[in-house]
């Protein structure tokens, strides 16, 4: 349970204030809206023994969270500078995956065109074949033809000796 304040120790309340927000609260802290202050308090004159050691502890720990904020942002410099590492591993990754891609069309287009190869030469022995063929079916032809010629002549040959002979 808390602690009831005794009566006869003064309640000190202590609020800060950002900038900001005492410009907001200025029209109420205003001395026309102000409510009058009890006559009976004194005002101080200096600061405080209380004063002095809140502005100390205020002190020590502005110190302290500026020396966090530095770490921090030390922390988050370092954490920026791996992540551009890693950006930078990933691009090489991704260039390293299109040049990959790349490859992998450039050897289809090329077992594409030595396929096509593959059939052009196959049709050209085809063709180069049937030349052959051709070609020795007219040598055959031509050589047909001149035993035929031979015997035509040696023929006629034998029918002008015979013809020479009843002409004798």
């Amino acid at each position: 349970m808390p602690q009831k304040a005794k009566p006869s120790q003064p309640l000190v309340l202590r609020v800060e204030i950002s900038a900001d927000q005492a410009q907001a609260l200025a029209p109420l802290l205003a001395p026309d809206a102000a409510p009058a202050q009890p006559a009976a308090a004194p005002a101080p004159t200096g600061p405080t023994p209380d004063m002095v050691a809140e502005r100390a502890r205020l002190a020590e720990r502005e110190a302290e969270l500026q020396t966090r904020l530095a770490e921090r942002e030390a922390e988050l410099r370092t954490r920026a500078s791996e992540l551009e590492a890693r950006e930078r591993e990933l691009e090489q990754v991704e260039a390293t995956a299109s040049e990959k891609i790349r490859l992998a069309h450039r050897a289809k287009r090329v077992a594409d065109a030595e396929g096509e190869l593959d059939d052009r030469s196959s049709d050209l022995e085809h063709r180069e074949a049937a030349l052959d063929a051709r070609e020795a079916e007219f040598e055959a032809d031509v050589l047909l033809r001149e035993d035929r010629i031979e015997r035509w002549r040696a023929e006629l040959g034998e029918l002008e000796v015979r013809l020479d002979r009843k002409e004798d």
